[in-house]
């Protein structure tokens, strides 16, 4: 009985290092195929198309790695940027459509490969744990270029999480777009797990739970690494940067509860638009006109509202 037990115990424990060994690798590097870039001329046929001027852009991270995006800037600018960010396995093509949107009301918008996608160096994804630095620093290049002292931040997914995670990091943002936000790593990855593999099914948790207690251990260990401080709700608690929380009722991979928690932690800074019928960051295509409508309307609002701070004036922004 007691052999039998303590083979039990060894299986278990293998499974559990050898799940969590390949979750853990899942989640923090994107390799071959999952590693998509933006097809070749894409940004160049896109600024013909907006009639936007183009401009390569290299900043580099804490660690050393070449971070690289595009920005464009419209015929007729409004003395405004937003800072795009993507989603995980995604790349800065993904948010075109964004960027279109936001050329034709006048801002110039930066899109960016996150570390780890595109053509970003770095191997290791954190989920907005050292991303978070990665946008602070695109902040920076983006107000000694267009000579602004502020800027808006759009994120979508992972991207909107990163964002979330950059409010408390850099005061030169003046408002902010999550659409599709998770409110913490632990969260997100548990309830992904259960749905995927056990269909809901509530026991699975505590297995799962010691799965991803290992992993985070693994990520730890191996590449310094620990995701549960990936946790854009405790950022949203505090922030009193204006933000839009966008999300679609149908979505299956970010449950829409995540972003009515977001919003009722912080009522007063944070404004919630549940898309219905839209799934994971399906809404610009869901309802597009109204998509346009509400996020030019929140950004132009905080414009309006501090043009005199958003514009430089000549100064060069604190860094």
């Amino acid at each position: 009985m007691a052999a039998a037990l303590l083979v039990a115990l060894l299986v278990l424990a293998a499974l559990i290092v050898f799940i969590g060994n390949r979750a853990s690798e899942s989640a923090l590097i994107i390799r071959g195929s999952r590693r998509e870039s933006a097809p070749e001329g894409s940004g160049p046929r896109f600024a013909s198309e907006t009639g936007a001027a183009i401009e390569d852009a290299t900043v580099q991270s804490a660690e050393g790695h070449s971070l690289s995006g595009w920005l464009f800037t419209p015929p007729r600018w409004n003395g405004s940027a937003v800072l795009l960010v993507h989603g995980f396995t995604d790349c800065r093509a993904t948010l075109l459509e964004h960027a279109r949107l936001f050329l034709r009301h006048g801002y110039a918008a930066l899109a960016i490969d996150n570390r780890g996608h595109g053509a970003s160096g770095g191997m290791v994804v954190t989920f907005g744990v050292l991303e978070a630095e990665d946008v602070r620093r695109w902040g920076a290049w983006l107000c000694d270029r267009l000579g602004v002292d502020r800027y808006f931040l759009f994120g979508q997914s992972m991207g909107a999480a990163i964002s979330a995670m950059a409010l408390e990091r850099d005061p030169r943002i003046a408002g902010a777009i999550l659409e599709a936000c998770f409110t913490h790593f632990e969260r997100a990855a548990l309830r992904r797990l259960v749905d995927r593999h056990a269909f809901g099914w509530k026991p699975a948790q505590a297995a799962f739970r010691l799965i991803l207690n290992y992993g985070y251990l693994y990520g730890r260990v191996k590449y310094g690494v620990d995701l549960r401080q990936a946790h854009p709700a405790r950022v949203i608690r505090e922030t009193g940067i204006p933000t839009l929380l966008i999300h679609g009722s149908e979505d299956r991979m970010v449950p829409p509860e995540c972003s009515r928690d977001l919003h009722a932690l912080n009522p007063v800074h944070t404004q919630l638009w549940e898309v219905q019928g839209a799934a994971h960051t399906a809404s610009i295509t869901h309802a597009p006109q109204e998509y346009e409508r509400r996020v030019s309307a929140f950004f132009t609002s905080l414009q309006d509202g501090n043009r005199e701070s958003i514009r430089a004036h000549g100064s060069r922004p604190a860094h």
